[in-house]
């Protein structure tokens, strides 16, 4: 199964922490196996915790600030074993990194990472998955941004959103 390759462009998060968040992925309070470009709901820390939140699936009702984009390198534990970036997936009960949105950001995405094969001009949406919606109009909840261009590299397509 092919899941969703991440390249951060430009983000904010990577030079001002404040919108780099840690957390783990508990949907239903189950830690869970998560893909890197999953948007996902950053909520309140974890009992005993100082910085790591609760990450559940996002919700149409949220806002921006509400949410963000889950990576982490591609580290694979399994030395016996060798993957490709796009059979990679964050372990269950792993702490992940979450990058909160800033205008300006820029990111691309494999089209695993979206519910519908996006198109150049199209928002991305945050909606009820942790998968990003493409659609034509804002209001299929909240607008992460637009998709800016579609790009080839090796051998993957990716779809880059600037927020």
């Amino acid at each position: 199964m092919a899941y969703t390759v991440f390249l951060k462009e430009d983000m904010a998060g990577q030079v001002l922490t404040s919108k780099l968040k840690a957390g783990r992925y508990l949907p239903s309070g189950t830690a869970t196996a998560l893909e890197n470009g999953a948007i996902v709901q950053i909520g309140a820390l974890i009992s005993g915790q100082r910085e790591l939140h609760t990450l559940t699936n996002p919700t149409t009702s949220l806002t921006l600030n509400q949410v963000g984009i889950v990576y982490n390198p591609e580290v694979i534990l399994d030395k016996a074993t060798s993957y490709n970036q796009d059979e990679f997936r964050n372990l269950a009960g792993a702490n992940l990194r979450v990058y909160q949105f800033e205008k300006g950001d820029r990111f691309a995405l494999t089209v695993e990472g979206f519910t519908a094969t996006p198109t150049v001009g199209q928002y991305a949406c945050v909606g009820a998955t942790p998968k990003i919606v493409p659609a034509n109009t804002e209001g299929t909840g909240a607008t992460i941004g637009i998709v800016r261009e579609i790009f080839t590299l090796g051998g993957k397509t990716f779809y880059s959103i600037e927020v």
